[in-house]
């Protein structure tokens, strides 16, 4: 769908229920370029690696993860260490979007909280890299929309 088209089913039809018909051009322009639709974006290995960094606990989870581990049964907060220090140095990032990757990582911070590798608050604060927010105008698929395809668009 061309950009005048997806702009104005939008105008036309306001899915969300926003008021475009009530809307001026400008007024219009400000709602689709407002940024405070929620979604989920990969978390990347290398920013949840540069995070536990700079809360310095990079190097500690790293020789934690080092000891042995032919521990029977192995130390718990070893073993989450080893796991999270193993997943990070494998994966270049975790799809949020991807229930199983979700499951996966979120039942991982969850391992290092219980195991007090990490504070709740530090799990939260790499989980939340998976969450952003996005403009309605890119929802649609018309990026960076300017006020004159607004105008061209009225309905």
């Amino acid at each position: 769908m061309n950009r005048n088209l997806a702009l104005q089913d939008e105008f036309e039809n306001d899915p969300n229920g926003y008021g475009y018909l009530s809307m001026n051009d400008q007024q219009r322009y400000d709602r689709l370029i407002l940024e405070d639709i929620p979604i989920l974006i990969p978390i990347a290995s290398i920013a949840t690696s540069g995070y536990l960094e700079s809360i310095n606990k990079w190097n500690q989870m790293n020789q934690l993860s080092v000891i042995d581990q032919s521990q029977t049964p192995p130390v718990p907060r070893l073993d989450a260490a080893f796991h999270m220090t193993l997943v990070l140095g494998t994966f270049d990032s975790f799809d949020m979007n991807d229930p199983v990757q979700n499951t996966v990582f979120t039942n991982l911070m969850n391992a290092m909280v219980s195991n007090n590798v990490l504070t709740q608050a530090e799990a939260d604060d790499i989980l939340a890299f998976g969450d952003s927010l996005i403009s309605r105008d890119t929802e649609i698929g018309v990026d960076n929309v300017k006020i004159g395809e607004i105008e061209q668009a009225r309905v």
